[in-house]
């Protein structure tokens, strides 16, 4: 019902509110902090206030009277910490939160404006990653003396549930952290009439918004309105109001006034909340014959710099088991903070992570085992005649048939047939191997009550009031499909409502898969009490007995038993009764959640040369207890299924050390699109549950969770062959093409290494208890001196910009390569000291010498200052290669120094692999007064194929720019010094999908 309007007209999300209280509205421009962790030292706003548009601008000073916001507190402890303020005043945790806002008649002038307002600065350490967290060296907040904000059961592990396994296998399992990337971004309007409060909120559950607004900003419920218009996409990310629609609603108050607000993407890439988020360790022990005895489930979630939930971690743990019928399940969590966005519920809200776990963990036992992935699941199902089934983490399963569902999945999927054109292509020695990879899940939905209201009027039409909020769902289709079948009203003529608290006061919303099961059993159980109403006034009616009257669902009419040519409809009910309408206002409460489940297949061909993947197939079976309307569920299926490969294929968010984003626009963040899935196989499966008079359970989430590890595992098993074993999401071209090289590696340490700063250590995992070495094992991306042949292959020069005294360029020698080598370096006596000296000195000065002409190098010495800003100076080069027009001086080299460079050494027009190391330059470096050979540079180059090393935070931008600009391809070697396992080589795909090009 929803279709025709949507997809004609369109939808009316907040940002295209045209109401009366809203004219004249001033629009609001956050001021965001560009830094991860820093103290404010000061906030000038006097040249922004004097800015011609400017209505005002606030600070966290000017909330000072509002309550002060609430502390997160660990279940069991009385005091709590990690406080998010509504705008940043004495320090900021992540870059994008906001630190004050500006007000101004226009939206664009917005920008000008905010780019006045002064913040001060004292930067921080940053702590990125929970590795890092754990280890409280930096703390985010200093009076909670830790970066811990929760843990729970760790205690409780004892090994010798393991003791007695034929086989434990053991494994770091990464659940990365994800955009949630809604159609609509975040939004929020709010007027402020002298009495009440009245917002406009894009979000899945209006009256949450309510409350919260109420409690902080100290105002009573009923001088606030929340009114839900339609909403772009939620996934769990606009679950209730976050503080910057807070603010935006206390401007409003404070203004007395109107006020609107909408973010741009890149605004939404930073700052809204962010999902997953997970560091796993399982433990996985059991028999050869395939029976799992034992597994444990580590969880460290990151919350990013505030914990704005609770449940994530606790969920991951209650669902650890899955659909296993394991006799010793032990799980235990710890939450940390880090500098980087919050992180919050996002479409599974931790049961995907527990899913991806134990069927990663299932896939490895499996290998270890030599037996095939579906038998030992088969063998380790809880059977159907267990239910309702009580798991070791306290979970109460209502109704399942997981190996029925299996075993469809796998008829469905032509299993046999597949495994056989598997072993065909690895016989054959086809580059082009097929992976078959499976999932078995169980979610939990529900659970808890809704609202919902029907009334018939005169005119025999029907209205809904539903506690539910669609962003998208179908629910209009679906409550009038519930209000047709139970009181033969037509669809046409029902009208469903939502998302106005006025109309609405009490609701929960949309989320955790809920809405039909509760809130459709809300508007079920409201049609059945309208039915029952209304037979007095049909006998009266009819001059018939109550128990004699007969409702006809197929005309909508009332008759009684035996005589269908005499009739009346609601309409003539309705006027009857004398009354405006019949209705009837309920809730609806389950008293347990419900469990869905099902089994995916994904068949994935991945090149081993490129280490590209396409889906080909992806079949899948989702019992989501009975189904009210098919279409409505197969959009549920799709969505999730497609969110699910995305998560496994290409969707990350990622930080450097400094806690900046390094994908803050949609150029740099890979979502999914059309092109990158094959059509969906969707079977058919219905196990109802007693939880609801509908038997019922949700499925917006189900494909989410059954896809992401149904397609890493497929990945891993078409190059399992090559002894790969595992590979962290995403799996990108570059990560399993690096997996596939570096899976004859040695394992235990001991790898041999070439010059300082590279390595090629292979972790599997690091040894219990030591976090330091986390960052390691979860990239897992060595180099080999093999692979490093081949880069260099067809590459004439390289340009070396590393702290290593001729060590990189003997090594290069020692790889086979013959052509030009030029390096710069910092000035010393002697090149064995070189390294300790870059280490140490901030202050590099200008030399140049030679290794000899054995060694084929050129040194070229740069300048570098404390700022860590590196420029060429004249007194860097050869005085042939210098023009003549240049002053001396502190002017920078000219472009045309640098082409001259390449035509001395032969270079015009071939290939080059440029390695520029700019380490600890800042992104405002990078795009002004930075390094000469910075992205403007190298595209005056004017080079076919450039391949960068570069440790700065702008990376992505740099490569971007340079394939915009017609370069064949890019290729990156990344670095970490220290004593992380280093020499990471990487092969940016987003970039090669988008050029076509070839390393």
């Amino acid at each position: 019902m929803e279709d025709l309007r949507l997809l004609t007209s369109g939808g009316t999300y907040v940002d295209d509110l045209r109401v009366p209280e809203l004219v004249g509205a001033a629009y609001v421009t956050f001021v965001r902090s560009p830094v991860a962790h820093a103290a404010i030292t000061g906030v000038d706003t006097s040249r922004a206030a004097a800015h011609p548009g400017v209505v005002a601008v606030y600070t966290a000073a000017d909330l000072a009277g509002l309550p002060a916001p609430q502390p997160f507190r660990r279940p069991g402890h009385d005091r709590g910490f990690f406080a998010e303020p509504l705008l940043a005043g004495e320090k900021v945790r992540f870059v994008g939160e906001p630190v004050a806002v500006v007000l101004t008649g226009t939206r664009y002038a917005g920008q000008d404006a905010a780019a006045l307002v002064d913040v001060r600065y004292e930067r921080l350490p940053a702590v990125v990653g929970p590795a890092r967290a754990l280890l409280d060296d930096t703390l985010l907040f200093e009076e909670a003396g830790t970066n811990l904000a929760d843990q729970r059961d760790r205690d409780t592990y004892d090994d010798a549930a393991f003791a007695d396994a034929e086989v434990v296998v053991e494994r770091e399992v990464v659940n990365h952290r994800v955009a949630c990337v809604p159609m609509e971004c975040r939004a929020t309007a709010a007027a402020f009439d002298g009495t009440r409060l009245t917002v406009w909120h894009s979000t899945q559950n209006a009256q949450r918004c309510r409350s919260t607004l109420a409690e902080s900003l100290g105002l009573p419920p009923d001088v606030i309105r929340v009114v839900v218009p339609d909403v772009g996409g939620g996934f769990g990310a606009k679950i209730g109001i976050d503080r910057d629609a807070i603010v935006v609603a206390w401007a409003a108050w404070k203004s007395r006034g109107a006020v609107r607000w909408a973010e741009s993407r890149a605004e939404n890439l930073v700052a809204m909340t962010q999902g997953r988020a997970q560091l796993n360790h399982v433990t996985i022990g059991g028999r050869r014959d395939g029976t799992i005895t034992a597994y444990r489930l580590d969880v460290v979630q990151d919350a990013g710099a505030y914990p704005r939930t609770s449940t994530l971690a606790p969920v991951t743990c209650t669902m650890a088991p899955g659909v296993y019928d394991i006799p010793h399940v032990q799980t235990g969590y710890r939450v940390v903070v880090t500098n980087t966005t919050p992180v919050n519920k996002y479409r599974g809200a931790g049961r995907p992570e527990a899913t991806a776990a134990i069927e990663r963990a299932v896939d490895l036992f499996a290998a270890e085992i030599d037996m095939d992935p579906a038998e030992v699941r088969r063998r380790n199902l809880i059977a159907p005649d267990a239910f309702p089934f009580r798991t070791r983490t306290g979970a109460r399963y209502d109704s399942g048939e997981y190996e029925k569902a299996l075993d469809q999945a796998l008829a469905a999927a032509g299993y046999p047939h597949l495994r056989k054109e598997q072993a065909a292509r690895r016989a054959d020695g086809c580059g082009r191997v097929l992976g078959i990879g499976l999932c078995v899940y169980v979610e939990m939905t529900g659970g808890g009550g809704e609202t919902g209201a029907v009334a018939v009027d005169a005119d025999g039409h029907a209205t809904v009031l539903t506690g539910s909020s669609t962003q998208g769902q179908g629910h209009h289709t679906a409550w009038a499909m519930l209000v047709a079948a139970e009181l033969g009203i037509p669809m046409d003529q029902v009208t469903v409502v939502h998302g106005d608290t006025d109309l609405i006061p009490k609701a929960v919303g949309t989320y955790s898969s809920r809405s039909l099961q509760l809130g459709g059993s809300a508007v079920h159980k409201a049609a059945t009490e309208v039915r029952e109403q209304a037979r007095q006034h049909v006998a009266d009616l009819l001059g018939a007995g109550v128990a004699d009257v007969v409702l006809d669902t197929g005309s909508g009419t009332w008759h009684a038993a035996g005589d269908p040519g005499r009739s009346v409809t609601w309409a003539q009910v309705v006027t009857h009764a004398g009354v405006e309408r019949i209705g009837a206002d309920v809730e609806f409460e389950a008293d347990r959640p419900t469990f869905p489940f099902g089994a995916h297949v994904s068949v994935v061909e991945v090149d081993t040369e490129t280490g590209a993947t396409t889906v080909l197939r992806h079949v899948t079976v989702d019992d989501a207890g009975r189904i009210l309307n098919p279409v409505l569920a197969e959009g549920q299926r799709h969505g999730g299924i497609a969110q699910g490969i995305a998560q496994a294929l290409f969707e990350e968010v990622r930080h450097d050390e400094a806690g900046h984003p390094l994908d803050a626009t949609l150029t740099a963040y890979r979502t999914v699109t059309a092109a990158d899935l094959p059509d969906f196989e969707l079977e058919a499966s219905e196990t109802p549950t007693d939880v609801n008079p509908l038997g019922v359970k949700g499925i917006g989430e189900s494909g989410t969770i059954g896809a992401t590890p149904a397609v890493q595992n497929a990945v891993v098993d078409a190059v399992a062959h090559l002894g790969v074993r595992h590979v962290d999401m995403p799996m990108t071209p570059s990560r399993v093409w690096a997996a596939i090289e570096a899976a004859g590696s040695p394992v235990d340490g001991t790898a041999p290494t070439g010059p300082q700063g590279e390595s090629e250590v292979v972790m599997v995992r690091p040894a219990p208890g030591d976090v330091r070495d986390l960052p390691a094992c979860t990239e897992n991306l060595m180099t080999s001196q093999e692979r490093r042949r081949v880069l260099l292959r067809d590459v004439d020069v390289v340009i070396d910009g590393g702290a290593n005294g001729g060590q990189y360029a003997k090594w290069l020698r020692q790889c086979g390569f013959g052509g030009t080598i030029i390096s710069f370096e910092p000035a010393s006596d002697t090149f064995a000291v070189l390294s300790e000296a870059a280490r140490s000195d901030d202050d590099w000065h200008c030399h140049h010498a030679a290794l000899g002409p054995e060694d084929g190098q050129v040194l070229l010495h740069l300048t570098r200052t404390s700022l860590g800003s590196s420029v060429f100076r004249r007194t860097d080069l050869p005085s042939r290669l210098w023009p003549d027009d240049v002053d001396v001086g502190t002017e920078l080299v000219p472009m045309r120094a640098l082409r001259s460079l390449w035509s001395e050494l032969g270079c015009d027009g071939r290939r080059v692999y440029l390695k520029l190391d700019v380490e600890g330059a800042e992104l405002s470096v990078l795009e002004g007064a930075g390094p000469v050979l910075d992205r403007v540079a190298l595209l005056e180059l004017e080079l076919p194929l450039v391949a960068v090393h570069q440790d700065a935070p702008t990376l992505t931008e740099m490569l971007s720019f340079l394939t915009e600009r017609g370069f064949s391809a890019v290729a990156l070697e990344q670095n970490h010094r220290g004593d992380e396992a280093t020499g990471q080589m990487l092969m940016v795909d987003g970039i090669f999908r988008r050029t076509g090009g070839n390393t």
